[in-house]
């Protein structure tokens, strides 16, 4: 409902050796509920959207952002890099994350959130703004139609 776009991620997580360890089957791919040849709606208990595997990496087309605390497995059979696998050190993460709050109180948000949350901020004082002038309107015509019911009824008697 929030992306512009519907995407799916489907993963494995565990914990090993005092790690987070998340394996990506797919990570971002447009998830759609029709077929796009066909049209048929797409039953999940037949095409379900698959975890990652430890066998082998599913090379997915992006790339997790690393921090502080997160790496890429290491297969220990070949040597190599695993693309779909991250190993996350939760007490780094949190450390980091305690530090970052320490230097800042929203070091967290984003830009561009802070931009949205201004932006709504603005909107709703703009919309209270309106609210209140209706009001004051509303309770001008309100003195206005007592006054031509009181003004009709008189011309009646």
């Amino acid at each position: 409902m929030i992306a512009k776009e519907r995407q799916s991620d489907s993963g494995r997580v565990f914990m090993s050796g005092g790690r987070l360890n998340i394996i990506f089957g797919l990570l971002h791919e447009d998830y759609r509920d029709k077929d796009q040849y066909t049209g048929q709606e797409i039953d999940r208990r037949v095409n379900p959207l698959l975890p990652g595997t430890r066998k082998f990496d599913s090379e997915p087309a992006v790339r997790v952002a690393l921090d502080n605390g997160m790496s890429y497995h290491i297969d220990p059979e070949t040597g190599k890099e695993r693309t779909d696998w991250i190993e996350i050190d939760i007490p780094t993460v949190l450390q980091t994350i305690a530090e970052r709050q320490a230097d800042s109180k929203d070091a967290l948000i984003s830009p561009e959130l802070k931009e949205d949350i201004a932006r709504n901020k603005q909107e709703t004082s703009n919309l209270r703004d309106d609210m209140a002038n209706i009001k004051e309107v509303l309770f001008d015509m309100s003195e206005k139609m007592d006054k031509l019911q009181k003004e009709l009824e008189a011309l009646k008697k």
